[in-house]
């Protein structure tokens, strides 16, 4: 009876052991570090579709966590990854970075590529189906906005330096855009925003001073937080409501700093980015200062064209 009873014990001790070992999320720690990027992970269904990903340094397999898709127009993963795993790291984000998707597929190739991306790294990724993020750049930017249209659930698009084409009068996703001053398109990303402006969708462009390129650190971190903070419209937390003070604080910073320069430019940037704010945490928190600094500016600009 005895070495039955130890018969089972051990039994039961190697079906616990195959069971863990057969969870494919804790199975994929093995491959990478928290906190740390990894460039290349294969697909299991096809090992030439490949992708670069950052996991947060808490990480847990037993949570889940919002998920951003990032597309580079040459198939660089490592790129969009690099440039926010500083935020994700901070916002408990996982960053998944293409290394297939590039300028001059054609359409089946990238489908393929994204489906067989989405089903490998949601298996082996806690993800959280309601929080699932698109961001490309350029032709990248072009992919992000058509897959957000074709696959329902996705939470919202940050596209750089391309726009797309909106085929219906409400998007089913938060939009932002960003273009820098000297880029090739930042012509279409503000015809883009005034047409979604003037039919009801809303939408969000970021303009930074720069050419047609990924935009810089904290430009794409400004817009991962209006993310956040739209998703905190949906729960109560402290946290959700602290993160959206400090994003309008810092932001009236940045507007007294543009106020001070006097410059006619420089007064149009600041009332770009006291509505973007006002639009992003209004009904967060007291936005009563934001309103006013709105009113302000845009007096002063009716006062500047009058003199012109």
């Amino acid at each position: 009876m005895k070495s039955n009873h130890i018969l089972y014990v051990i039994l039961f001790l190697v079906l616990i052991s195959c069971t863990r070992e057969e969870n494919p999320k804790e199975q994929f720690l093995k491959w990478v570090q928290k906190g740390k990027i990894t460039d290349k992970i294969q697909c299991k269904t096809d090992a030439n579709i490949t992708y670069c990903v950052f996991i947060p340094t808490d990480y847990d397999v037993s949570k889940t966590y919002p998920a951003i898709y990032a597309f580079d127009p040459h198939g660089s993963g490592r790129i969009p990854v690099n440039l926010m795993k500083n935020i994700a790291d901070s916002l408990d984000y996982i960053i998944i970075g293409s290394n297939n998707s590039r300028n001059g597929l054609r359409q089946e190739e990238i489908n393929g590529i994204v489906n067989t991306l989405f089903i490998d790294t949601q298996t082996k990724l806690a993800i959280d189906p309601s929080r699932i993020y698109m961001v490309g750049f350029s032709g990248g930017a072009r992919v992000a906005c058509m897959i957000a249209q074709a696959k329902p659930g996705i939470k919202g698009v940050i596209a750089c330096s391309a726009g797309f084409q909106p085929t219906k009068k409400t998007l089913g996703f938060q939009y932002i855009g960003i273009a820098g001053t000297q880029d090739m398109n930042y012509l279409e990303m503000r015809q883009l925003n005034l047409l979604m402006d003037s039919v009801g969708i809303q939408n969000q462009l970021i303009v930074f001073n720069g050419k047609h390129r990924w935009p810089n650190e904290s430009t794409v971190g400004e817009a991962i937080e209006m993310l956040t903070i739209d998703a905190a419209r949906a729960s109560n937390r402290i946290e959700d409501k602290n993160l959206a003070t400090k994003f309008a604080k810092e932001n009236l910073s940045r507007i007294e700093q543009l106020i001070d320069s006097k410059s006619t430019d420089s007064l149009a940037l600041a009332l770009d980015i006291a509505k973007r704010t006002l639009q992003t945490v209004d009904g967060l928190i007291p936005t009563d200062e934001l309103k006013l600094t709105i009113e302000q500016l845009a007096k002063n600009q009716v006062h500047q064209l009058g003199l012109t």
